[in-house]
């Protein structure tokens, strides 16, 4: 049964699946499903609920919560994984697995399947702005933060951290939309891509493999399976959902091993470390120049751009364009050819990464004032 989780094949007017999975979470599952409930759009998807290895009482709240709530579409499926899969990238994996080939099944490529966390409360317009965007890309991530309540209630150190690394990804985000910018991913955007709050069509998740059965970053490598496969992902910044801010992370590299360490940082009173922004500003300079002669548009100076920063010789890496092949898998090919030696710089206090990546985005816009706001978004 766990292949396919038991599920009945989606409703006539089912138009996205919320996989969600959870181990233990009778605490916060509840606000997760009522914020779900609460979407007008709630007749048009139904939520499959995986409580996997669980001791406590999550299903049990989840089924309570369906049975006050009509307009909740909800299927539980409980289960034990086996030691060494008894992991969120394995129960997502699985989850996402089974919706995605229930709409396959039904000839509808286009069924939406999305994810969010069990301790994550989406925001009243989620679903409609998720179908919105999903409208015109093949995957959609939503903007996640930490939830109001729970931001307000961290120490002042901590909630200025934490302010200045999204402010950090914010300026990386703008810069990465006049170096390197996609039609179906214009201004205003963000750069991240975490599991509570990810939508893809069920074609494009089978393209792209499905999600990676990893222990932690089962996201990040994710939306690399997408980019190799050129699918469409919009980063944005309509489709919001707050997520816990608590520090006992349930998953190693999740946004709970985030929130531990802005709090570890803070009681140190060190300065909050980002990526060195030579180091962004390479990588999608890199990815830019490369994109060009995979067009067979380059400019000039692009061939020896792309040597220079992933520190191969054109030989090295020439060989591997070929036109009829994924600008994805080409980038990815040669990103591994490159290997360490492109990691040349050390990371930076965020304060001063953030003013290096304006100053960056301000040149840009001086040379090019009207690209970021351009609606094709091609440059």
């Amino acid at each position: 049964m766990i292949a396919g989780l038991g599920l009945p094949p989606p409703r006539a007017t089912c138009r996205m699946s919320v996989t969600i999975p959870a181990r233990n979470e009778a605490a916060v599952i509840g606000r997760a499903l009522e914020a779900l409930a609460a979407q007008p759009e709630a007749p048009e998807f139904d939520v499959v609920l995986f409580a996997n290895n669980c001791d406590d009482a999550t299903a049990s709240v989840a089924l309570e919560v369906a049975r006050s709530r009509p307009a909740l579409q909800l299927h539980v499926v409980e289960a034990r994984l086996p030691p060494g899969q008894d992991h969120v990238g394995v129960a997502r994996r699985l989850l996402m697995d089974a919706v995605a080939a229930r709409f396959l099944a039904a000839e509808r490529p286009l069924g939406i399947v999305a994810t969010t966390d069990a301790d994550t409360v989406v925001a009243e317009d989620w679903a409609a702005q998720t179908f919105a965007d999903m409208s015109t890309a093949d995957a959609v991530a939503g903007f996640v933060e930490i939830g109001p309540e729970e931001r307000a209630a961290l120490p002042l150190a901590v909630r200025k951290i934490y302010r200045s690394e999204n402010e950090f990804r914010a300026a990386w985000a703008e810069l990465e939309a006049l170096v390197d910018p996609r039609p179906e991913d214009p201004w205003p955007r963000h750069c991240s891509f975490v599991g509570a709050s990810v939508a893809v069509g069920a074609g494009a998740y089978a393209r792209a493999g499905g999600l990676p059965a990893v222990s932690t970053l089962e996201d990040r490598g994710f939306l690399s399976a997408l980019r190799r496969i050129d699918a469409r992902v919009r980063h944005s910044p309509n489709v919001r959902a707050y997520t816990s801010g608590r520090i006992a992370a349930r998953v190693r590299g999740g946004f709970g091993t985030l929130v531990a360490h802005l709090h570890r940082q803070a009681a140190a009173g060190r300065p909050f470390l980002v990526e060195h922004p030579r180091e962004i500003i390479d990588d999608l300079e890199g990815r830019a120049a490369l994109r060009r002669v995979h067009a067979g548009a380059p400019r000039e100076d692009d061939v020896a751009l792309v040597s220079t920063i992933f520190g191969l010789a054109p030989e090295e890496w020439l060989g591997a364009i070929e036109p009829a092949r994924a600008f994805g898998e080409t980038h990815h090919r040669i990103v591994e050819r490159s290997g360490p030696r492109r990691r040349r710089y050390e990371m930076v206090p965020v304060d001063e990464a953030i003013a290096a990546l304006r100053a960056a985005v301000a040149s840009r816009k001086a040379v090019f004032p009207t690209r970021i706001s351009a609606a094709s978004g091609a440059g």
